[in-house]
Formats: structure tokens, sequence, C-alpha cells
């Protein structure tokens, strides 16, 4: 549940500046999804698609695995027709571009061969795309089958046992985290701890839905 927890929280806080950010979201989970209810309609985050049945359908992981990469090649024939290298540069020149792109995955439960290659594309090409992706795990290592070199940054909450801990930040630092805590393995491998915010029982929530307008969503992926 801490998770869980965690990762409707950070989407919360990060969908409170999303329009600013110009960022939007591909939401693929185990459970259905609820999100603290934004303190503005305004402040909504932009859903693309949302995807609830992910720990128990194959093919639906492989499905989103699809769209993401027809997503990398769109953006990158965008670059290729504009002579560019990334989406900074192509923005530069072109007003009607697309958004920066947050794939969320609950990979808990999910079938690590359909989601490692799905993740390790977007790891290696996705940053000059504009394509990112946030894997919420119980491990990502080698041992577990998913991806963990090709992340860049990690975030680890409390963990069971030094081993587990290190197989996530290269350090026993979560084992000693107490609840509500949480350490950041930054680029270059930096580690810094900090607080996560905390459940409130009477915070107003909302599923977790589509919010675009439907002519912006994905096409829903097969239940």
């Amino acid at each position: 549940r801490g998770a869980s927890d965690f990762m409707s929280a950070l989407l919360a806080r990060v969908g409170e500046e999303s329009a600013d950010l110009d960022l939007e979201f591909v939401i693929a989970s185990g459970r259905d999804l609820l999100l603290p209810r934004p303190s503005a309609p305004d402040r909504v985050p932009a859903i693309l698609s949302v995807a609830a049945d992910m720990a128990q359908a194959h093919e639906s992981i492989c499905r989103l695995a699809d769209q993401v990469a027809g997503e990398m090649e769109r953006r990158s024939a965008l670059l290729a027709e504009s002579s560019v290298n990334t989406i900074d540069q192509y923005r530069r020149l072109n007003a009607d571009s697309p958004g920066n792109l947050v794939v969320v995955v609950d990979a808990d439960g999910a079938d690590p061969g359909a989601l490692h290659p799905m993740v390790s594309e977007v790891s290696r090409r996705g940053e000059r795309l504009g394509i990112s992706v946030w894997l919420f795990a119980v491990a990502a290592s080698q041992k577990s089958g998913l991806p963990g070199v090709e992340i860049s940054q990690r975030v680890a909450l409390p963990m069971e046992t030094p081993t587990h801990s290190r197989d996530v930040v290269y350090s026993d630092i979560a084992y000693r985290l107490k609840a509500g805590q949480a350490a950041l393995l930054q680029r270059g491998g930096g580690l810094t701890p900090f607080r996560v915010p905390a459940s409130e029982d009477d915070v107003a929530l909302m599923p977790a839905i589509p919010t675009v307008a439907p002519e912006s969503q994905w096409p829903p992926l097969p239940t």
C-alpha cells in the first residue's frame, strides 16, 4: 500500500504542475488508481489513457508497448522532417509540438518479459523525444527480471532487507528508512532522503481516468 500511495501522491503533486510543464500521462496499473482531487479544475493532470488490468493481461502490456513504440517513431519522424535532433529543438521551430509524455507503469505482477523492452527503449531514446517512464516496482534488478541499469533515477521506500535496498539504490539506506521516508538516487549516484507526503483520510479522491479531450486520448487498451 505504501508504494501505491506514493504513486498516487507523486502523480497528484506533479499533475498540479502538468499544464505549466506541458506534461501528459499514460497510466498502466494492476489496480484501480485513486488520485487526490486537484486544487482547481485547471490543475487536473492531462491523462491520455489508463489501463487498470496490467497485472492480469499480457496482451495489454504488449499493446501499451506497441503504442509507446509508435509514439516514439512518430516523434522521430517529426524531428527528421525538421532536421533536428531533439524535441526541444523541434519546439523552437514549431508552435504545435508534442508535449512531454510520461509513461507511468505499476509493475507489480506485470510480465517482465513484455515490460523490459519498453522501459529499456524509453530509457535509451526517450529523453531527446520528450518521453520518460516512471516504473513502480518491488525492485528493479536483474534478479527481478525488470530493467535496472537503464533507469537513471530511482526512489526507494523502506525495504525489508539491506539486499533489497541495494538492488534498487545500490545502498542499504532504504533498509534504514522509517515509515513516511524515502530515498532518491539521482543521476550521478547521489542519494537524497526525503519525506513522503502522508495519506490523509479526509482528502477527496478521484479515479484516474482520461482527462483530455476524446480526440487527444490514446485508443483504449484491451481488457
